[in-house]
């Protein structure tokens, strides 16, 4: 699903916000959480996974926000899995 130009450019915001907050705190989780969030929704699901484990790798494993950072990470690779899966599906018709 395509965002609208003003959803696209809130995004954006958020990815440039969020980039400056991980500049200043490189350590804190909550930054490469909103960094995920916001490539997300400029659909960079590779970006935004990668964005989820920085996140869980400065939560620590243990914690409650690394379970639910764990479960945004787990369903984006199950929508990435499925979109891979569509694409082949079609590109053999």
């Amino acid at each position: 699903m395509r965002l609208k130009p003003p959803l696209v450019a809130n995004a954006r915001k958020a990815l440039v916000n969020a980039d400056e907050c991980q500049s200043l705190r490189p350590d804190w989780s909550k930054g490469h959480f909103r960094r995920a969030a916001a490539l997300e929704r400029l659909e960079r699901p590779s970006e935004a996974a990668a964005a989820y484990e920085a996140a869980i790798s400065c939560e620590g494993a243990d914690s409650a926000a690394s379970t639910e950072i764990v479960a945004k990470l787990d369903d984006l690779r199950h929508r990435m899995d499925a979109s891979v899966a569509s694409t082949l599906y079609f590109e053999h018709l």
